[in-house]
């Protein structure tokens, strides 16, 4: 699906499976209702058919009968004994849970190369620019339905916290329920979802707050060292999605991502000033040891797979000329979801 996909299918096949979602969900069965919807929107763009289907997510966890992987953390080999100071590399081919989870239980993280491929990337991109000019538009223009709505949670902070993304050059990926479909399945056909459950052990979930489109501007501000540990909850398992649809990274003019790159086992002192989670340089320094900080090169498609326990940041500098366009998603174990977070099937 890309932003001027034409829709081939009828009016009447929307209705009808519509219809069928609704008496499979009335029954109990969320899942067949999610995959008879997911199967018709790879050829059908329509609104209603986008929206019923993102809210069925939102209500199939409220009948999840999960069990959690036992022991945990899942204990693997290193496959990359090797790799000192910086994540493993991996083409998006070699993508297995064991790997993902040895990569980051040993290094912190893992670079796929190539997860989303050239059509993936362009669908993406332009979804991102959808999202924003119907965001922009406040709902006026055609296909409104489709790439901008807004999830109400009734909580007070997300209103707040979704204007600090907006900001940002962000949008909440759940408030795009055609986005929503078109990251999925992207992440799905490349095999990134398997690694996870895999891993995790469950079929995960995603958060409304925590999976992000983001169109970054290139302008010099603080930003701060975080782990995302410090604000989900001691219980949560969760790993991080990032792919960059742009070039970024290294010494381009583009936002890129600085990061430690290697395994931080526990949760450092938030004592950076800049925002309440927020970790000062010297912590992270002396949390890197032998190893600073580095700032990884990234082509389109290529994404940064990591968990709560990576510290890491924007890296912005003086001379950046270009937006970067990418995709941040983090997923969680059903039975280990960070508090306080809206929950939705992927």
């Amino acid at each position: 699906m890309t932003a001027v996909d034409p829709d081939p299918t009828s009016s009447e096949d929307v209705d009808r499976a519509l219809a069928e979602a609704d008496a499979l969900a009335a029954a109990g069965d969320h899942l067949a209702a999610i995959e008879r919807l997911s199967a018709l929107s790879r050829v059908s763009p329509d609104g209603r058919l986008l929206h019923r289907l993102l809210d069925l997510r939102h209500a199939a966890t409220a009948d999840l009968s999960v069990t959690p992987r036992d022991p945990w953390p899942p204990q693997y080999d290193d496959p990359f004994p090797d790799v000192v100071g910086r994540p493993p590399e991996i083409d998006a081919a070699d993508l297995t849970g064991s790997v993902l989870g040895a990569a980051v239980q040993h290094h912190g993280s893992l670079i796929v190369r190539g997860l989303f491929d050239r059509r993936q990337v362009g669908a993406c991109k332009r979804a991102i620019d959808e999202v924003q000019r119907h965001r922009d538009a406040d709902g006026t223009l055609p296909g409104a339905r489709r790439w901008f709505r807004p999830w109400q949670s009734g909580e007070f902070l997300d209103a707040v916290l979704r204007n600090q993304v907006w900001q940002q050059g962000g949008t909440w990926l759940a408030d795009s329920p055609g986005a929503t479909e078109l990251v999925l399945r992207s992440l799905g056909d490349s095999g990134a979802l398997d690694a996870i459950t895999e891993h995790f052990g469950e079929r995960p979930l995603f958060s409304l707050q925590k999976s992000t489109l983001r169109r970054s501007k290139p302008e010099l501000r603080l930003a701060a060292w975080h782990q995302d540990g410090s604000f989900l909850g001691d219980d949560a398992r969760a790993m991080n999605v990032w792919v960059a649809l742009t070039p970024c990274g290294g010494t381009r003019p583009t936002p890129g991502l600085e990061i430690v790159g290697s395994r931080i086992d526990e949760i450092l002192p938030q004592d950076g000033g800049l925002v309440q989670s927020s970790i000062s340089d010297a912590t992270v320094l002396a949390a890197a040891g032998d190893h600073p900080p580095l700032c990884p090169e990234f082509e389109p498609g290529d994404a940064l797979l990591f968990d709560e326990r990576m510290a890491h940041r924007s890296h912005l500098s003086e001379g950046m000329t270009e937006f970067r366009y990418a995709i941040e998603c983090w997923f969680f174990a059903p039975a280990n979801f960070a508090d306080d977070y809206q929950a939705f099937l992927s």
